[in-house]
């Protein structure tokens, strides 16, 4: 297919092109967010009954927030992608600060899952716990523009969801580390005496 090609023929391409991406994307996210709502399989918990209960409520949230997460990502770049001004960001900064908002707000979404879980499990200090999970969400979108422009310059951040393997692998394992390092220091202290 060319740009010689019939009318009728591009336009068929071009709905065709639209539903494979949406088919891919919600695939692709809708596993991820999965991936993370499994996370209620190594949540602490007193009873059976209450173990399915979190490990329901984890993967269906998880694939509902990687659902989501696609969608309003989806959106949101292709709304930055329309050149709209934004308050206060200049020519320079705005790829960086429209990558991270749309990488915050995913991220944010993805690991909704896990904070459940925390939520719900008999961990001691959950609350705790389960507010860094949704702050290590916002702080890995922040971050991987970033990491990424460092360790693969030539990957794509100004599309969603993530273009190769490469970015996908920055975005989810930078992801999944903050996630470890924000909820191993938060929790309760040793009482100093």
């Amino acid at each position: 297919m060319n740009m010689y090609s019939p009318p009728a023929l591009q336009k068929a391409a071009a709905e065709n092109s639209e539903k494979l991406y949406w088919q891919n994307g919600l695939i692709k996210l809708g596993f991820v967010g999965l991936c993370f709502g499994a996370a209620a399989l190594c949540a602490p918990c007193t009873s059976a009954g209450r173990r399915l209960v979190i490990v329901t409520v984890g993967l269906l949230s998880g694939l509902g927030c990687g659902l989501l997460a696609f969608a309003l990502g989806t959106y949101l770049r292709r709304y930055f992608n329309t050149d709209v001004p934004l308050p206060l960001v200049n020519a320079d900064t705005r790829l960086l600060v429209t990558d991270s908002a749309v990488y915050m707000l995913t991220s944010s979404l993805m690991v909704v899952p896990m904070s459940l879980v925390m939520l719900l499990s008999n961990a001691k200090s959950r609350v705790s716990k389960a507010v860094s999970i949704l702050l290590a969400g916002v702080v890995a979108g922040l971050v991987v523009p970033s990491c990424a422009s460092v360790i693969a310059p030539s990957a794509q951040t100004n599309a969603f969801p993530p273009v190769g393997p490469v970015l996908t692998m920055i975005w989810l394992a930078t992801l999944a580390g903050l996630v470890l390092a924000f909820t191993s220091i938060t929790g309760s202290r040793p009482a100093k005496t």
